[in-house]
């Protein structure tokens, strides 16, 4: 029902090129661009990103709302979804007669969840760097480089591998893809990047 935004991170082979931000050299491994995401997602109370891409064939276009610790919302063709400031999650299709009217929704509800089974509310970006991490230590191969001064990173289970391209300036997302057994399914090109705009947790309230 509701595409991710978001999605998943990171891995780095370091090339010979070094691509600075603020005067730093590029991460030398994956665990140290990890740690530099990290360091940078602590600093966001908030922020709003636009998505577009494909998956599974079909055009997918939302905008992903989120306020620390754990408030989210996703707008997109299907409806709007978020998670309410009393932590019950609620949907409503926004549009037409009945667009206003909304319903509770259970967090197991597999409407919540994009391909992967990723639920929505578990898209924002300090929850994509966690889960990037537990993929590393379950066993994924994690890759990085550096092309026209953006940050790459690859991670690989088995014959799914995720592709991130990162800013190196603001180290949030600027696209990433899933691919398996070398055929891509899904990809999401992110823009309009707004952080700490003071959004308001009445955003949330349906």
């Amino acid at each position: 029902m509701f595409h991710r935004p978001y999605p998943i991170l990171l891995v780095w082979l370091v090339t010979q090129c070094s691509v600075a931000r603020g005067g730093q050299s590029a991460p030398k491994s994956p665990a140290g661009l990890l740690a530099r995401m990290q360091a940078a997602a602590s600093t966001l109370e908030d922020y709003q990103v636009m998505g577009a891409g494909t998956e599974n064939g079909k055009k997918s276009e939302f905008k992903l709302y989120y306020k620390r610790p754990n408030l989210v919302r996703v707008d997109s063709h299907d409806g709007q979804v978020a998670v309410q400031p009393n932590g019950e999650i609620r949907g409503r299709m926004g549009k037409g007669l009945f667009g206003k009217l909304s319903q509770q929704l259970g967090r197991h509800d597999k409407r919540l969840n994009d391909d992967e089974g990723i639920p929505f509310y578990e898209t924002h970006y300090l929850a994509m760097i966690s889960r990037i991490k537990s993929q590393a230590e379950h066993g994924a191969t994690l890759k990085t480089g550096v092309k026209q001064g953006q940050y790459i990173l690859n991670v690989q289970s088995r014959q799914t591998v995720w592709k991130y391209v990162i800013d190196s300036t603001s180290l949030y997302l600027i696209e990433n893809s899933r691919s398996v057994r070398g055929k891509q399914v899904d990809y999401t090109r992110y823009s309009s990047f707004h952080p700490n705009t003071g959004i308001k947790a009445e955003l949330f309230k349906f």
